[in-house]
């Protein structure tokens, strides 16, 4: 690392916490190949993929008044409405990507999909000459409230602040688009004014998230009302699937996912063993039971296979195959896909070419190129999403300072507060402690000599005692070490700044901060830079130093 920090890009392989899946799809295709629908990195793929697609038929003209409604609803721009008319065109084809509709908007890399969806679609525009509309599927059936009731900042202390909403009363198992926001709401805006650092931007920002997440509004309608901001400009197209529309039209995807459950579970399993046999850990589970669908009376429950029908956990009644067909089309919005057949949801509906996600997304992707084939639908190719740390002026300098580099600080401020101090432990201090230690073992060794032909039994109480005096000096040695670090209080301070502000909480800045951070504090220049900024590869995670050209 060199004295002045610039931007840098870094392989995912030189970071902690990736999978070999993904790496590999990443920069060694050919190992993973079997498992995807084409090399991202190869754009001669997608004209072949845009001729299958067009032999494919879609609701488009449903899509297109569902999607105007919805947007319209949310106060979506001239662009967005542009691109849903687009969708109506026989020759248009779709970038996908998707998110749990999280509290705030959710951590940044919720940001970077949508902005490298948009990109990916201009570019596929071009390059193959129809239409390609920016989409992005508001997740709102998942039941996992805990994934998307927090927010996380960095208060005014560089403290990693956690903002979390609690309703009145707990809300196991239901899904998150039918979870309004009560009055409490308003104490986590006044708990963020409280945290965040004054600026000119900070109130016209809070501003407009208080108009978008308010009592009433439903975490769907907050999430997407507020991405309709952030990207009014951009022409992204949001989709609510909760809505009864959009049920309607799935409705008979569900009936086909109840009918080849069996076999959906059968071509997981035998993905799996592949993926197994090549060293990969699969993403997706083998339980054969699963219809990796999910049914909502009040709660929502997988539903499973029990000898010839089909009930949900908790629930004695069993169904009959066509029992339970009958009532997804009856009432298709208490049912919903699981994470692993919500792509062929997407795409049986969609003119999907190719599809923006993250690592964990691109790992489970790999299980599902036999349910395309089973149902007879193009598989997108799937394109990474932008991976980026944006490191600030300030945090920029500690980092070079200390010549560290971005993966040194997942360990957390007091393990890499140690490790620095021991690098910078006084050199004739060492020294002292080496010859301490040396002395000790020479001495000991002489000793050994002249006990052994008194009595053998010695031998071996001296080793005992050799191992209480050496360890008795590394404990002295880390008691020396903890009075430096104590002494040395602005490198703590330091440390601890670098950690929370670039791997929050052991984590990556990008799947812990909000987005309302940066915006607080830089206005919606941010928005402008980072969009510029997430228009480069994305086959590597970039360090990304704010305002730079």
């Amino acid at each position: 690392m060199t004295s002045s920090l610039s931007s840098c890009t870094i392989s995912f392989r030189d970071l902690p916490k990736h999978r070999p899946l993904f790496c590999d799809f990443l920069d060694s295709f050919s190992r993973v190949s079997q498992f995807y629908s084409a090399d991202p990195r190869n754009e001669s793929f997608f004209p072949q993929i845009a001729q299958t697609i067009s032999r494919q038929t879609y609701p488009r003209e449903a899509l297109m008044r569902i999607l105007d409604a919805q947007n319209r609803e949310w106060g979506a721009g001239a662009r967005v409405m542009e691109n849903i008319e687009k969708l109506g065109e026989p020759t248009s084809l779709a970038v996908l990507t998707g998110q749990q509709a999280g509290l705030f908007g959710g951590p940044l890399y919720t940001v970077y999909k949508a902005m490298g969806t948009v990109h990916l679609a201009h570019r596929l525009e071009k390059t193959l000459g129809r239409p390609v509309i920016p989409l992005f599927w508001v997740e709102g059936d998942d039941h996992d409230f805990a994934e998307v009731s927090s927010c996380r900042i960095i208060g005014k202390n560089n403290e990693v602040r956690t903002l979390t909403y609690v309703p009145s009363s707990s809300m196991p198992q239901v899904p998150i688009h039918r979870i309004s926001f009560e009055s409490s709401i308003s104490d986590l805006f006044l708990e963020m004014e409280a945290q965040l650092m004054e600026t000119e931007f900070k109130g016209p920002v809070l501003a407009e998230l208080r108009s978008c997440y308010k009592e009433g509004a439903t975490f769907v309608q907050a999430f997407a009302r507020w991405m309709a901001k952030l990207f009014e400009p951009f022409g992204l197209v949001l989709i609510d699937p909760t809505q009864a529309p959009m049920k309607e039209l799935a409705a008979p995807v569900y009936v086909r996912l109840l009918e080849e459950s069996a076999g959906i579970s059968q071509d997981l399993r035998e993905t799996s063993s592949r993926l197994e046999t090549l060293g990969y850990t699969p993403q997706i589970g083998k339980g054969l039971e699963a219809t990796h669908l999910f049914k909502t009376n009040g709660q929502r429950a997988p539903i499973v296979r029990e000898h010839d029908g089909f009930g949900t956990r908790g629930d004695l009644r069993i169904f009959s195959p066509s029992e339970l067909a009958e009532s997804i089309r009856e009432g298709p919005s208490n049912f919903s896909p699981s994470v692993v057949t919500r792509p062929i949801v997407q795409d049986s509906l969609f003119p999907t070419i190719a599809y923006v996600g993250g690592p964990g997304e691109i790992s489970y992707f790999g299980q599902l190129r036999p349910l395309y084939e089973r149902f007879r639908l193009p598989m997108p190719v799937v394109v990474p999403r932008p991976s980026l740390t944006l490191v600030e002026d300030r945090i920029g300098k500690i980092l070079s300072h200390y010549e560290l580099s971005l993966s040194d600080l997942f360990c957390g401020p007091e393990p890499l507060g140690t490790r620095i101090i021991k690098a910078q432990f006084p050199e004739e201090m060492e020294c002292q402690f080496q010859v301490l230690e040396q002395g000790l073992q020479e001495a000991l060794t002489s000793l050994e000599e002249s006990v052994k032909t008194l009595d053998p039994v010695l031998v071996q109480s001296l080793g005992s005692l050799r191992g209480r005096l050496l360890h008795q000096c590394g404990q002295f040695k880390e008691q020396v070490t903890r009075a430096l670090k104590k002494k040395n209080e602005i490198q703590r301070q330091h440390v601890a700044k670098l950690c929370n502000h670039l791997a929050p909480l052991g984590q990556f800045q990008e799947r812990t901060l909000s987005a309302v951070h940066f915006l607080a504090k830089y206005g919606r220049w941010i928005g402008s830079f980072l969009f510029e900024k997430t228009d480069r590869e994305p086959w590597k995670h970039h360090l990304l130093l704010l305002g730079e050209k």
